[in-house]
């Protein structure tokens, strides 16, 4: 595409105008607003062109849009699918507001006013920085196919202080608030009891069989399985899903597809507890968590994730304080059942080992947001392993020593 040059031109009447042709063949111009030195013209007329010719002009945001998912969204997963999408409504919002026709005339402005409104929200300030990666995302993949305007995106630093308070959005969960969740999704008890209004929100659909959500909450808490995880747990042996290997064997151990998180197919070894709850099943030959519903079996987790979400609430248990949305408490979620595998067993085992049976690509991140360690649990492990020994010998010494 050719590049559209800028004239400057002296007139007696307007004074310094800058002139173009743009590429339709229509001429235009513009008049200089501002000092008229003569490195504030040529700095103008630099902008001038810069603008004309940014990356995009030619284009409008749905025509991209549509572009971007039949060229790179469509080749994700399913799951994979939803983020780009919301983030891409919110920014055709912004951008409908303020009146943005071409692609060209995006700016980071636009960008930053989608952060802002999504804080303005509620919406926790780590959930946002997640959602802004997947807009910078789609805007630098545009970007690189010269279908945008290349953006500047500020760099983000990050303080030792920052590094410090970054804490997990949970907590562990006790055995006996799991075993409340399961009653609440059994009992399907009404979340706001207070509620005045006729219709009162319930865990579940009358219709959603509670057999597999309960599963799925057991899968969590005894093999550390990701929600996603559960989508693909199969009794037998299938393309594409995970499934339990020699069961009743001496080293059983549970084979994950490809479809997990890290898209790589391996092994890894069932904890006892995992055994025992698998072999207490019923072995029917077909899906072990995936949820069913009116019409059949869900195609993703999302209502899964919504039921356990409205277990949690139902039964009152607290993870944090200030977690929800717009400062609320946050209430026990999915990933808190798999956060109560990993703080289980890092008492019983070494961290690496711990690493293997949960998966995690970075040793950094189940240190981070993982470990669980209570004053209580350590104070006593501590004094199991001391057995008292240390003390009595400081006595003894002491005793000799007067």
């Amino acid at each position: 595409m050719k590049k559209i040059k800028v004239r400057i031109c002296d007139t007696a009447r307007d004074g310094i105008v800058f002139k173009w042709t743009d590429r339709s063949g229509e001429p235009r111009q513009r008049s200089h607003v501002g000092k008229t030195t003569k490195n504030a013209v040529a700095e103008a007329k630099t902008e001038l062109e810069d603008e004309l010719n940014r990356t995009g002009a030619g284009s409008s945001w749905p025509r991209f849009r549509v572009r971007y998912e039949r060229m790179h969204l469509f080749t994700l997963e399913r799951r994979s699918q939803g983020k780009p999408r919301t983030m891409m409504d919110r920014f055709e919002t912004v951008l409908r507001d303020n009146g943005v026709d071409s692609c060209s005339e995006i700016t980071e402005e636009h960008v930053f006013e989608v952060e802002e409104n999504m804080l303005c929200m509620g919406i926790q300030p780590s959930t946002v920085q997640s959602n802004m990666q997947t807009l910078w995302a789609v805007l630098n993949w545009g970007a690189d196919r010269k279908l945008l305007p290349r953006l500047h995106r500020p760099r983000r630093r990050t303080t030792k202080k920052d590094r410090q308070n970054r804490k997990s959005k949970g907590r562990s969960l006790t055995l006996e608030e799991i075993d409340r969740m399961i009653m609440a999704v059994e009992s399907n008890p009404i979340v706001n009891p207070d509620c005045k209004v006729k219709y009162k929100k319930r865990v579940r659909q009358s219709r959603e069989c509670p057999d597999r959500i309960v599963r799925a909450i057991q899968a969590m808490r005894f093999l550390g399985l990701r929600l996603e995880d559960c989508q693909y747990f199969h009794w037998e042996p299938r393309q594409d899903c995970h499934y339990p290997v020699n069961l009743n064997g001496k080293t059983p151990m549970l084979h994950l597809a490809v479809t997990q998180k890290s898209g790589e197919e391996q092994e890894i070894p069932l904890t006892p507890d995992a055994v025992t709850w698998l072999r207490s099943l019923k072995n029917d030959g077909s899906w072990i968590c995936r949820m069913t519903g009116a019409k059949g079996e869900h195609d993703t987790t999302s209502r899964l994730s919504v039921v356990i979400a409205n277990a949690g609430k139902a039964a009152n248990i607290k993870v944090k304080d200030t977690g929800g949305r717009g400062g609320k408490p946050k209430f026990a979620s999915a990933h808190d059942l798999r956060r109560t595998f990993a703080t289980h067993w890092l008492e019983k085992l070494t961290i690496r080992e711990v690493q293997v049976l949960t998966r995690h690509a970075d040793l950094q991140t189940l240190l981070t947001y993982y470990t669980d360690a209570k004053p209580e649990a350590l104070a006593k492990k501590l004094s199991e392993l001391s057995g008292g020994s240390l003390v009595d010998e400081q006595i003894g010494e002491s005793s000799k020593t007067s």
